[in-house]
């Protein structure tokens, strides 16, 4: 049964409305006993009596239909505001509806779960940043220590290079210091006349043995070498003190073979090629420096 005419049955079902059809009818009825008694009205045309009606009755007939016809609205209203359950017919599928209590609280139910799932994504994105925080501050700290330990092995490097080249320079100048004082012997000794035996006679027996050996293998070497010139010196000068003429010449010879052994021997050292590096070092480096004061 649809709604129009479940409308059009209340209509008849209101009792204000059937009054006007209740006295239609009546009027029918006693017309047609009218006609049913007098037999010469069966071959004439009906004429209905007019009824002559006043202005009142006619304004409380106005304002009648005007409040069954608002009555009607708010009735069809109402209807409409009712939920689409069927009441006459048997087996009709009723559609149920929720008690506003319930759909209250279903609503604030939904309403918490919602807060509460704002509320941890508030705090999963809180506990990100944090996390993403303390990873960033963990790599700059990994980083600055990389840094210092950087920084703290190239000194160490710097001060371990300073002081290996300190001690090549010390080494340089003890090598250097031994030199001299081995040419101020020698020289002295060519003055003098007198062999340079100070220099051999070491206070350490290692340095003593080495030096003593080198000595002896040099004399050796000197005296196959230079057995006719002593000769030769010792005849020709034999009437002028042939004998200190001799000793002298014999001793600058030997002297002068003692220093070429000694240099050449000082050139396979290791403080002599670290001395030779400094030096090219060095020069490298003022070239460089004047390269650069060129390119500027």
């Amino acid at each position: 049964m649809n709604k129009k005419g479940f409308n059009k049955t209340a209509q008849f079902e209101n009792p204000k409305e059937s009054e006007g059809y209740k006295k239609l009818i009546i009027d029918l009825e006693k017309k047609i006993e009218s006609r049913a008694l007098s037999s010469d009205e069966l071959y004439t045309f009906p004429i209905t009596e007019r009824i002559r009606g006043s202005k009142n009755t006619y304004a409380e007939e106005l304002k009648r239909q005007i409040e069954a016809k608002n009555t009607q609205k708010k009735v069809e209203r109402l209807e409409n505001l009712k939920p689409a359950i069927s009441e006459k017919f048997h087996g009709y599928p009723n559609l149920p509806q929720t008690p506003p209590k319930i759909r209250r609280q279903r609503e604030l139910e939904q309403m918490s779960r919602l807060s509460q799932g704002l509320s941890e994504q508030v705090l999963i994105k809180k506990q990100n940043a944090l996390a993403y925080k303390s990873l960033e501050l963990e790599k700059d700290k990994e980083s600055n220590h990389l840094d210092v330990k950087k920084l703290m092995d190239d000194k160490e490097m710097k001060l371990m290079k300073k002081y290996s080249e300190k001690q090549v320079l010390v080494n340089a100048w003890s090598q250097a210091q031994k030199a001299k004082e081995l040419q101020d012997i020698l020289e002295n000794s060519q003055r003098k006349g007198v062999k340079p035996r100070s220099f051999f006679e070491s206070s350490e027996d290692e340095q003593k043995y080495k030096s003593k050996a080198e000595d002896e293998a040099l004399q050796t070497n000197l005296e196959y070498e230079l057995p006719a010139e002593s000769e030769k010196t010792a005849y020709k000068n034999a009437s002028v003190g042939p004998k200190k003429y001799e000793n002298k010449h014999l001793t600058k010879e030997k002297a002068q073979k003692l220093k070429e052994y000694l240099d050449n021997k000082a050139k396979d050292t290791y403080q002599y090629k670290i001395k030779q590096l400094i030096n090219d070092a060095k020069k490298q480096r003022e070239k460089e420096r004047k390269n650069y004061k060129k390119s500027y």
